[in-house]
């Protein structure tokens, strides 16, 4: 269980500024307000060890997604999360007219390629450049 193990992943990163959390597929089947609760958990966990959160959007272009991952993406764009970085990585997995890109994901239809991989950390850097100084 991942909040059981956050206080000793935060003390492990205790000399880190941010600490990034990338929430995907594997935690799908959670509720959505019980888990959206977990990452006010870790946000708060961070804060009081003056780590900064970085949250990454869930990926909704994947296939068999679970639409419990769109609630807590909104959510997480809408500013639930007040005191955390927010990213959004959909672009990397669109065509430039916002439709899916099958060819960003390996053969199971969830997990990027490579080049969406490089995609993804393109799009990390430009919407949250000061956790790269």
């Amino acid at each position: 269980e991942a909040n059981d193990m956050m206080p000793n992943v935060v003390k492990w990163c205790s000399n880190a500024k941010y600490l990034m959390f990338n929430i995907g597929g594997n935690d799908a089947g959670y509720p959505v307000y019980a888990f959206f609760g977990k990452c006010r958990d870790w946000e708060m966990l961070c804060i009081k060890n003056n780590i900064v959160p970085v949250f990454i959007c869930p990926n909704t272009m994947a296939s068999g997604w679970d639409t419990n991952m769109d609630t807590i993406r909104t959510m997480m764009l809408n500013g639930e999360l007040k005191n955390s970085l927010i990213v959004d990585i959909n672009n990397a997995f669109c065509n430039a007219d916002g439709t899916v890109n099958v060819n960003a994901f390996l053969n199971d239809g969830r997990h990027p390629t490579i080049e969406t991989h490089r995609k993804i950390y393109n799009l990390i850097k430009s919407q949250v450049p000061e956790i790269f100084d």
